[in-house]
Protein backbone atom coordinates (compact mmCIF):
# COMPACT_ATOMS: atom_id res chain seq x y z
CA UNK A 1 0.00 0.00 0.00
CA UNK A 2 2.98 2.94 0.84
CA UNK A 3 4.71 1.32 -2.25
CA UNK A 4 7.63 0.21 -0.18
CA UNK A 5 8.92 -3.11 -1.22
CA UNK A 6 12.34 -5.14 0.04
CA UNK A 7 15.22 -4.92 -2.49
CA UNK A 8 15.94 -8.22 -2.35
CA UNK A 9 18.93 -8.14 -5.85
CA UNK A 10 20.58 -5.77 -3.35
CA UNK A 11 19.99 -8.11 0.06
CA UNK A 12 21.29 -11.33 -2.00
CA UNK A 13 24.57 -9.27 -3.24
CA UNK A 14 25.14 -8.83 0.50
CA UNK A 15 23.79 -11.90 2.16
CA UNK A 16 22.49 -15.01 0.01
CA UNK A 17 21.51 -16.90 2.40
CA UNK A 18 19.88 -13.43 3.89
CA UNK A 19 18.36 -13.36 0.93
CA UNK A 20 16.62 -16.92 0.67
CA UNK A 21 15.81 -16.46 4.38
CA UNK A 22 13.47 -13.13 3.35
CA UNK A 23 12.31 -15.24 0.10
CA UNK A 24 11.37 -18.27 2.10
CA UNK A 25 9.57 -16.33 5.13
CA UNK A 26 5.96 -15.41 5.18
CA UNK A 27 6.21 -11.92 4.67
CA UNK A 28 5.54 -9.54 7.43
CA UNK A 29 6.47 -5.81 7.83
CA UNK A 30 9.94 -5.98 9.24
CA UNK A 31 10.73 -7.00 5.66
CA UNK A 32 10.08 -3.35 5.19
CA UNK A 33 13.21 -3.05 7.12
CA UNK A 34 15.73 -5.24 5.20
CA UNK A 35 16.52 -1.93 3.14
CA UNK A 36 18.13 -0.36 5.59
CA UNK A 37 21.48 -1.89 7.22
CA UNK A 38 21.41 -0.95 10.37
CA UNK A 39 18.40 -2.95 11.00
CA UNK A 40 18.67 -5.37 8.15
CA UNK A 41 20.21 -8.52 10.54
CA UNK A 42 17.73 -7.81 13.48
CA UNK A 43 15.05 -8.14 10.53
CA UNK A 44 16.48 -11.50 9.11
CA UNK A 45 16.51 -12.46 12.93
CA UNK A 46 12.62 -11.70 13.51
CA UNK A 47 11.79 -13.53 10.28
CA UNK A 48 13.49 -16.46 10.86
CA UNK A 49 11.88 -17.29 14.24
CA UNK A 50 8.35 -16.59 12.33
CA UNK A 51 9.27 -18.87 9.81
CA UNK A 52 10.47 -22.07 12.23
CA UNK A 53 8.52 -24.64 11.81
CA UNK A 54 6.15 -23.05 8.78
CA UNK A 55 7.76 -22.72 5.89
CA UNK A 56 10.84 -25.08 4.34
CA UNK A 57 12.41 -24.76 0.83
CA UNK A 58 10.69 -28.21 -0.01
CA UNK A 59 7.35 -26.20 -0.07
CA UNK A 60 8.90 -23.87 -2.85
CA UNK A 61 9.91 -26.64 -5.17
CA UNK A 62 6.08 -27.90 -5.07
CA UNK A 63 4.93 -24.44 -5.87
CA UNK A 64 7.15 -24.61 -8.62
CA UNK A 65 6.45 -27.89 -10.10
CA UNK A 66 2.48 -27.11 -9.37
CA UNK A 67 3.41 -24.38 -11.91
CA UNK A 68 5.11 -26.49 -14.31
CA UNK A 69 2.31 -28.65 -14.66
CA UNK A 70 -0.52 -26.75 -15.07
CA UNK A 71 -2.16 -27.55 -11.51
CA UNK A 72 -4.26 -25.13 -11.04
CA UNK A 73 -5.18 -24.77 -15.11
CA UNK A 74 -6.71 -28.84 -14.61
CA UNK A 75 -8.43 -27.75 -11.80
CA UNK A 76 -10.27 -25.25 -13.81
CA UNK A 77 -10.85 -27.15 -16.07
CA UNK A 78 -12.35 -29.93 -13.46
CA UNK A 79 -14.70 -27.50 -11.71
CA UNK A 80 -16.01 -26.82 -15.08
CA UNK A 81 -16.89 -30.32 -15.64
CA UNK A 82 -18.26 -30.87 -11.99
CA UNK A 83 -20.33 -27.52 -12.33
CA UNK A 84 -21.89 -28.73 -15.50
CA UNK A 85 -22.66 -32.29 -14.17
CA UNK A 86 -24.06 -30.74 -11.09
CA UNK A 87 -26.46 -28.23 -13.12
CA UNK A 88 -27.80 -31.56 -15.55
CA UNK A 89 -31.12 -32.57 -14.93
CA UNK A 90 -30.26 -36.09 -15.05
CA UNK A 91 -27.79 -35.91 -11.90
CA UNK A 92 -30.51 -35.25 -9.86
CA UNK A 93 -31.94 -38.53 -10.43
CA UNK A 94 -28.38 -40.45 -9.67
CA UNK A 95 -27.67 -38.15 -6.67
CA UNK A 96 -30.93 -39.13 -5.08
CA UNK A 97 -30.12 -42.90 -5.74
CA UNK A 98 -29.89 -45.26 -2.65
CA UNK A 99 -26.42 -46.22 -3.86
CA UNK A 100 -24.86 -42.86 -4.55
CA UNK A 101 -26.34 -41.66 -0.64
CA UNK A 102 -25.30 -44.58 1.04
CA UNK A 103 -21.58 -43.76 -0.44
CA UNK A 104 -22.22 -40.22 0.54
CA UNK A 105 -23.12 -41.13 3.99
CA UNK A 106 -19.96 -43.87 4.28
CA UNK A 107 -17.60 -40.71 3.09
CA UNK A 108 -19.17 -38.28 5.42
CA UNK A 109 -19.31 -40.71 8.80
CA UNK A 110 -15.62 -40.66 9.68
CA UNK A 111 -15.91 -36.52 9.19
CA UNK A 112 -19.19 -36.62 11.46
CA UNK A 113 -17.48 -38.82 14.46
CA UNK A 114 -14.10 -37.16 14.27
CA UNK A 115 -15.24 -33.18 13.85
CA UNK A 116 -18.41 -32.10 14.67
CA UNK A 117 -18.67 -29.94 17.76
CA UNK A 118 -20.06 -32.69 20.37
CA UNK A 119 -18.26 -32.26 23.80
CA UNK A 120 -16.36 -35.46 23.92
CA UNK A 121 -15.96 -36.56 27.73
Amino acid sequence: MCGIFPNFWELFKGNPRGAWTALSSPYDACSLRLNEQEYQEKALQHLRSHSSGTFSPVHLLLIIFMRLIWFDFWLDILGEIKYKIQCAGWWKKIRDSRPVRFLDWCWQTPKRWLFDNKTRA
